[in-house]
């Protein structure tokens, strides 16, 4: 059988067609790899920032008690108002880590569906709502730290960890 330049130009173009082919899906294959890996990377930090909430809401908890033990021994006094703004500062925060948690449960499971995470923009938002929530835990986390310092400068004993 012999070929022609016809035959041989169709079956080049057929061979470069599969070549292109394979290459585009180990393309999309690496990409799919990438990306499976940043959204386990993503997931452990989200679970991190999680029981980083966990973590302050108790802590915010024990210095709510803490400071209403210490009010029942000091009733009155010129430190009374600033106590009991303190214990409702924490009360709130405590508050304020259990919604941030809830939330961040929440992107976790719509970070686990598939069907969402097909779409290209979602991604991205999801990606910068992951973002925000880590910048959120950590300003949390400072907020308490101060809260913890006012507590000790107002003469309330330190939580008990």
């Amino acid at each position: 059988m012999r070929l022609n330049t016809r035959h041989l130009m169709a079956m080049t173009g057929l061979a470069l067609s599969v070549a292109m082919t394979g290459m585009q899906a180990q393309d999309r294959g690496m990409m799919a790899g990438h990306s499976q890996d940043m959204m386990q990377r993503q997931m452990g930090q989200m679970q991190d920032m999680m029981q980083r909430m966990g973590t302050m809401m108790q802590r915010a908890q024990q210095m709510s008690q803490q400071i209403t033990e210490h009010m029942q021994h000091r009733a009155s006094g010129p430190l009374a108002d600033q106590h009991r703004m303190m214990q409702q500062m924490s009360t709130h925060m405590s508050a304020m880590s259990e919604q941030a948690r809830h939330m961040m449960e929440q992107v976790k499971a719509m970070t686990n569906n598939d069907a969402m995470m097909q779409n290209r923009e979602m991604q991205r938002d999801m990606d910068e709502m992951h973002k925000q929530l880590g910048t959120m835990t950590t300003s949390m986390e400072k907020m308490m730290q101060s809260m913890e310092r006012m507590s000790k400068r107002l003469g309330i004993p330190p939580t008990k960890p």
